[in-house]
């Protein structure tokens, strides 16, 4: 009798992952089309007030500093597949100390690298960087550091509510604080100029981490107000399974600075302004094809947990959609 239940309960949460999956990729959807139509008006309104050489500015910054994101570890690609695999196991407990072991290591490891870069990168943007905005680049490199540790770790808070199966939410979460950098370059660029623009940012990233943590303590309840408890053994079981994404993710991670950079060395800001709204626009018109294809990916994780004979199917399903 209680094997019965327990399948009819097991049979019953499956059907419900199920049926979430097309609400998870339709709020997908609505996210990027969302997140795009806001990247619109900004870039209209920065180009209109701040001019090209200033976007170009901006730009290279934030991909400057986007390099410490190469110490990653794959930690946030394993986060979605320890977290649906746990939770299918009924393991509430280290479904949360995945979650807090991983963001507190980025939390650490992102904000120890950011610190370790600022010094070889404020050296050189004199190679990159027109001297007339090289004082103005160096006053924001700070805030460019301390806007990429707040990406990290909201990164991570975000695919925790994957591993839980609800795309929505982390897509709702995004949708919500989205206008907020707008709203705040409106406000904020006007008078303080590339140093609001990095303001609002910063405002943006901490209303989307707090919202997205707020969710996703909804969903995992044992999870404390702040994280806190740190485990070896998780952060082992994600590092070895996240390391060979991170090869891959070295070179996409190294190729935008890298281009970026060669632009501005050879041609000007302008070109590295132009550069970053063309290649946002493919990227974000790819993304309505692929963001409603990742919601699926906790479900694999899930499947292999409790039902891994089914995989192959429904993988050779997705190929074909």
């Amino acid at each position: 009798m209680t094997t019965g239940k327990s399948h009819e309960g097991v049979d019953g949460q499956a059907c419900a992952e199920q049926r979430r999956l097309l609400p998870n990729a339709a709020y997908a959807v609505l996210q990027v089309i969302v997140n795009s139509s806001l990247l619109f008006l900004l870039y209209g309104y920065l180009l209109r007030e701040l001019g090209t050489e200033a976007m170009g500015v901006w730009t290279l910054l934030m991909a400057a500093t986007s390099l410490a994101n190469i110490s990653n570890l794959g930690i946030t690609g394993g986060l979605v597949r320890f977290v649906s695999k746990y939770l299918a196991e009924g393991e509430v407990a280290n479904a949360a100390a995945v979650i807090e072991t991983a963001i507190l290591t980025l939390a650490a490891v992102i904000g120890f690298v950011g610190l370790c870069i600022w010094v070889p990168i404020n050296w050189g943007l004199v190679w990159i960087i027109p001297p007339n905005w090289i004082g103005e680049a160096r006053e924001i490199l700070p805030y460019s550091v301390l806007a990429l540790w707040l990406s990290a770790i909201g990164g991570a808070v975000h695919s925790a509510l994957e591993g839980c199966h609800r795309s929505d939410l982390r897509s709702i979460s995004t949708m919500l604080s989205q206008p907020f950098l707008l709203v705040g370059a409106l406000m904020l660029t006007p008078s303080l100029g590339l140093k609001g623009l990095a303001f609002a940012q910063i405002g943006q990233y901490i209303l989307w981490i707090g919202t997205g943590w707020f969710l996703l303590k909804r969903q995992v309840l044992v999870l404390p107000m702040v994280p806190h408890r740190w485990s070896k053994s998780f952060f082992s079981e994600m590092w070895r399974y996240g390391v060979s994404f991170q090869a891959v993710s070295v070179m996409l991670i190294l190729s935008e600075p890298l281009a970026k950079g060669l632009l501005s060395y050879y041609t000007n800001l302008s070109s590295v302004a132009y550069f970053e709204m063309a290649n946002r626009l493919i990227l974000q018109a790819r993304s309505v094809l692929t963001s409603a294809n990742q919601v699926i990916v906790p479900y694999y994780a899930k499947l292999q947990t409790v039902d891994s004979t089914s995989i192959s199917h429904l993988y050779l399903r997705n190929l074909e959609l």
